[in-house]
Parts: structure tokens; sequence; C-alpha cells
């Protein structure tokens, strides 16, 4: 039909404006079952948010040589209502893609710190750190660092005690806003890698 034959130029534009300028892309089948997978994960990202399925497992970090725990990476996985316990690998790439990232990122900061100032309470004798991973949006969110400093104020969190980690990637998209917020960062305490 007309309405189809739109639709599936509109999808070839797109993934040729993703490779870049001067390119032409020739539609396929693939492409539209893409856009609908892609479509239809981000819908169940959406609700996974409002539903509060996701959950953040903690891998300890163990210092061998000096036989003491160092502290916990946080790792999030999703409880999918249909699919069971999904790995980042099978919902990050489209929550990049569509923008939701930075809910999620939102979500792993805030859940991360509660959680470790929840075990500072109730074992302050064990000094812990806790690694949460950044995304690059993360890092240029305009909100990233009065979201940070509400939430330490909140949960009475010292920032030393929480590693941020960040790829490269986030500096090198742009790097003077990314440099400014890294060291804004480390001066309110966080550790950063």
């Amino acid at each position: 039909s007309p309405n189809d034959l739109l639709r599936d130029a509109d999808i070839s534009m797109y993934r040729s404006k993703e490779q870049g300028k001067n390119q032409f892309k020739v539609f396929s089948k693939s492409m539209y079952e893409h856009v609908v997978r892609t479509v239809r994960l981000e819908n169940d990202l959406r609700q996974a948010l409002t539903e509060d399925e996701f959950e953040l497992f903690f891998q300890p970090i163990y210092d061998l040589a000096a036989n003491r725990l160092n502290g916990f990476e946080a790792l999030l996985r999703w409880n999918h209502p249909e699919k069971g316990v999904l790995a980042p690998g099978a919902f990050i790439p489209v929550a990049e893609e569509t923008g939701l990232i930075t809910d999620l990122g939102t979500w792993v900061l805030d859940r991360g710190c509660r959680t470790l100032a929840g075990w500072r309470r109730d074992f302050p004798e064990v000094e812990v750190s806790l690694s949460l991973n950044l995304s690059p949006r993360d890092l240029l969110q305009p909100s990233l660092i009065p979201m940070l400093t509400e939430l330490l104020h909140e949960t009475g969190l010292d920032a030393r005690h929480v590693k941020l980690e960040i790829t490269e990637t986030a500096v090198m998209e742009n790097p003077e806003i990314a440099t400014a917020r890294l060291e804004r960062l480390q001066k309110m305490g966080f550790q950063v890698a």
C-alpha cells in the first residue's frame, strides 16, 4: 500500500542517515523487523521503569592479597515478566537508541546509592565502596550534579564511597562538558574510573 511504501522509505532514510552523509540504503524486510522489535522493546522498557522491573545485582570486589572485601559493582538486570532475567546487552542498546538510558541511569544511581547508604548504616564497621556505571548521556545531563547532590543529602552517604565508572566515549563526545563534570564529581568526593 502507499502507506507501507512511505513507511519503508522512511526506515531506509533513517538507516542511511545513521551511516553519515551522502549514503543510501536499500530497504529490506529485516530493517522493518528491527524497527518493530525496537519499538516493542522501547514500550516494554517504559513499562518496566514504571512497574519497577529492574534490579541491581552486586558483584563483590575482593582484594585477594589483603584478604578483604573492598566493595561491590552494581550490575543492572531486568526482571522481564515473560522473558525472565535479562542482562544489559538485551536492552541497553535500545535504551541508548531511544534516550531511555538517562532514566535507567538515574534509577541505577538512586537505587545503588540508597542500597549502599543502608549497608553503611547497618554495618558501619565495614568500609566498602560501590561502583556504578554512567553512560555518556548520563554524564552530559545537566541534571546529573544536582541529582547526585540531592541524593547524597537524602541518604547521608559520603561520596567517597561511590566510584563512578565512565567509558572513554563519554569524554570524547563532548570533551569540554565531560571534563567539567568529571572535575565537579571529583570535587564532590566521588571516585571516578
